[in-house]
């Protein structure tokens, strides 16, 4: 696993967006790392508020 494999799941353009890819990481990745799915998915309220904020702009 690469933490690549996570960017999907926090570069989602919406929280649904996300959980999808969480679930996507999970099917992958799940038997062999089940403490970082378990973690995610325990703490989805506080890494999802990122969610609540328009995407950045560049400038």
């Amino acid at each position: 696993m690469k933490t690549a494999d996570l960017k999907p799941i926090y570069k989602a353009a919406t929280e649904e967006a996300a959980l999808v890819e969480l679930d996507r990481f999970e099917e992958i990745w799940g038997a062999k790392y089940p403490f970082i799915i378990r973690s995610w998915r325990n703490n989805w309220d506080e890494l999802a508020t990122f969610f609540k904020y328009p995407p950045r702009s560049a400038s």
